[in-house]
């Protein structure tokens, strides 16, 4: 079984802004610049939208503790973060590890699954990001 059930951005958890919807975010008028770049960084990387990081309810047990380490490591990426220019960092940093993830050939994948197809698998490449998370974070992150 593969994370990758819905490919549907409707329902992912930065659909909104994806969809220009989201109040504070979207339709910024105190920095469009920001609102640009966090629409931006989601068009160029599906990953984002697709299976463990969607809002698919098949992942809800743990994806609070999932989201809350990966925001350790690179930010917050959620609704709760208001400054679009730190999302849009953060959401890159997240689809940069995704897609990091997603490539290394060096993982297990189910059938027709296949290194940087866009998707993250159950069984190996969700639990390298999970494992990610779950790393202490360097002093110097934390400083920042």
């Amino acid at each position: 079984m593969s994370f990758y059930i819905n490919d549907n951005p409707a329902i992912s958890p930065f659909s909104q802004v994806a969809q220009n919807t989201q109040p504070g975010i979207t339709n910024n008028q105190d920095n469009p610049d920001g609102e640009a770049r966090l629409q931006q960084v989601l068009k160029d990387n599906p990953i984002l939208n697709r299976g463990i990081l969607s809002n698919d309810d098949a992942f809800r047990p743990d994806k609070k503790k999932l989201f809350e380490g990966l925001k350790s490591h690179v930010g917050d990426f959620t609704d709760a973060n208001k400054d679009p220019n730190k999302r849009a960092d953060a959401l890159q940093k997240l689809a940069d590890k995704a897609n990091e993830i997603d490539k290394d050939s060096s993982l297990y994948r189910h059938s027709g699954s296949t290194p940087g197809d866009g998707f993250l698998d159950q069984k190996s490449e969700v639990d390298a990001l999970r494992k990610y998370s779950e790393e202490p974070v360097p002093a110097q992150k934390q400083s920042q």
